[in-house]
């Protein structure tokens, strides 16, 4: 008699030899093999083949890379295609189906209002096999995110890049109304997972963070997340008339696409857009993304220990008088914080004089307590920077004292 069917063993070969075709033939790298293997070999090669044409991927016309994701949750590979003796580069994305159909529909949304050379070109369709979806968007040969450019060390052009990216915002930004609200309750409290995640790390964290942070500080922070902000009563319940519209929502520094040569921007992944979000989100999501993700990534700095007193220059950003003084400079002797921090400075200033002449003081100090109290619970940031970010929601939270004393 026959031995048994065992579909399980069956499936496994069929991934074993399907994990072999690509890395012969596409010729990942190691992290983007790990990914790979995580999605599925048989998975991948059918959305590969889908996007890009299974005479292409079985020729050995197309190569992939890692490209560093944000923390949406989606896998993003580098697809390079060779079209005669040009390699077209593709940026892919893999997620769960419905979440790419949604992020697929906001880029059709994005095509009618962005100039066609902000427009990120998607592929012509998203394809999908099993629970799983990926469409592809063109970068260019010459685009790097953000993150990379600032990390070259590079300062010539920084205006003109914050411009074209105002600019950029601004065509998103098109359709706006202002409407009176509370803005913390109404805009800015916790998700329920965010909320328990920010506990566990307060609760898991304690004894360290008050080594650093007194005592008093570290318990107002706690209390701020356990009552969603409501022990800050004044803030919780403080109106303001706020400009809501269209938002891109997840604006970070690997969401940015620049070319170096003539700082032309164009923005990717609108997986989280809003049509009804506050103008001030985008701008303090990038801002807390350089100073939480960017600032010193590509350095032993990140995690070490001596760097949260020298990261202490930052907080200079908060203080009331500096929140929109643009001619405010912060001198260092660390270079890459100075890079930072004055990049931040015009950041606000297109901000607050191109896109949003209307934002408070007040408003924007939201935003940032927001994002800021976010990072803390993203796994991919330091401990020592999330330490340091203890001070500087603490920072936070004492300016807004401050503004509520004024109004």
């Amino acid at each position: 008699m026959g031995g048994r069917f065992d579909p399980e063993s069956t499936h496994k070969n069929v991934e074993e030899e399907n994990y072999k075709i690509i890395r012969e033939l596409l010729h990942p790298d190691e992290r983007s093999a790990l990914q790979i293997k995580d999605i599925g070999s048989t998975t991948f090669i059918h959305l590969i083949d889908e996007l890009f044409g299974e005479q292409a991927s079985r020729s050995g016309y197309i190569t992939i890379s890692y490209f560093r994701p944000g923390f949406s949750g989606s896998y993003l590979f580098r697809i390079d295609v060779d079209i005669g003796k040009k390699k077209k580069p593709y940026l892919m994305k893999v997620n769960n189906d419905e979440k790419i159909k949604i992020e697929f529909d906001n880029y059709e949304k994005v095509h009618k209002i962005l100039s066609p050379e902000n427009y990120p070109q998607p592929t012509e369709n998203y394809v999908n096999y099993g629970k799983w979806g990926a469409f592809g968007i063109d970068i260019q040969q010459r685009m790097i995110t953000l993150s990379d450019y600032l990390c070259l060390g590079e300062l010539e052009g920084n205006h003109n890049m914050i411009t074209n990216l105002g600019k950029v915002l601004s065509q998103l930004y098109k359709n706006t109304s202002g409407i009176p609200t509370r803005l913390w309750k109404e805009y800015y409290q916790f998700s329920s997972k965010i909320n328990l995640q920010l506990l566990a790390f307060f609760e898991d964290k304690k004894t360290l963070l008050q080594e650093f942070t007194e005592k008093e500080k570290i318990e107002e922070l706690e209390n701020f997340v356990f009552t969603n902000g409501k022990n800050l009563r004044s803030n919780y319940e403080n109106r303001y008339t706020i400009y809501v519209g269209n938002i891109h929502g997840d604006l970070n520094a690997r969401n940015v696409l620049v070319y170096p040569e003539s700082k032309q921007i164009v923005l990717i992944d609108y997986a989280n857009m809003d049509v009804m979000g506050h103008l001030t989100r985008d701008i303090a999501k990038l801002e807390t993304d350089l100073i939480f993700s960017v600032l010193h990534s590509n350095s032993k700095k990140f995690y070490d220990w001596n760097s949260i007193a020298i990261w202490e220059a930052v907080l200079n950003l908060l203080d009331l008088k500096n929140i929109f003084n643009f001619n405010f400079k912060i001198t260092t002797s660390d270079t890459e914080i100075e890079k930072i921090s004055n990049f931040i400075v015009v950041l606000r200033k297109s901000l607050k004089e191109d896109i949003y002449p209307h934002l408070s003081v007040g408003e924007y100090l939201n935003s940032l307590l927001y994002y800021s109290f976010n990072y803390l619970v993203y796994p991919d940031i330091s401990i020592q920077k999330k330490v340091f970010g203890t001070k500087w929601l603490s920072q936070i939270i004492t300016q807004l004292k401050n503004v509520s004393a004024k109004t």
